[in-house]
């Protein structure tokens, strides 16, 4: 609840972040923003994003993770129910992660050729695959990390639960 009913500023081109009470004025209206819904799931916040793969779209919530340091894990089980077609996508490299616990998570990285977030389209995205020990139990879930969101300045609206980016 830290950030209950404020608008918090991540502004990469400053390296700031920044506690509004209110929404900037010039931001809703802004065209060079693009709006996008947030979800919620417990605590955690989530919003829609879509992949694109040999002719298969596939549109799902993202974990809004500015604490995981590259660009986007997928979840292999929305994977495998959205028919993604995993097994056409380019395997750059394969290693073992170590979770919280210590842990060993297996990860494959492997070339995404769309990332969709509202508007803006990023190609060739280089994305780690979950294969097993995922972050929630209870929820299939992909995750954007640090590396795609800090291409975008970003307005997190918890007043009205939405969120504005727009590239930096």
């Amino acid at each position: 609840d830290l950030f209950k009913n404020k608008v918090v500023e991540l502004n990469y081109d400053l390296n700031l972040m920044i506690i509004h009470s209110v929404l900037p004025k010039n931001i809703a209206k802004n065209n060079k923003f693009t709006e996008l819904k947030i979800s919620f799931f417990k605590d955690l916040f989530l919003i829609e994003s879509e992949i694109k793969q040999n002719g298969v779209s596939n549109k799902d919530l993202f974990l809004f993770d500015t604490g995981y340091q590259r660009t986007a894990m997928l979840d292999n089980d929305l994977l495998k129910e959205g028919k993604f077609p995993v097994e056409k996508m380019e395997v750059l490299k394969k290693v073992i992660m170590r979770g919280a616990q210590g842990n060993e998570i297996p990860v494959i990285t492997s070339n995404l050729k769309v990332l969709k977030i509202g508007k803006y389209k990023l190609k060739n995205v280089p994305i780690q695959q979950l294969t097993t020990n995922k972050p929630l139990r209870d929820k299939n879930i992909h995750i954007l990390g640090n590396d795609v969101l800090k291409r975008f300045n970003i307005f997190l609206d918890f007043q009205n639960n939405v969120v504005y980016m727009k590239p930096n």
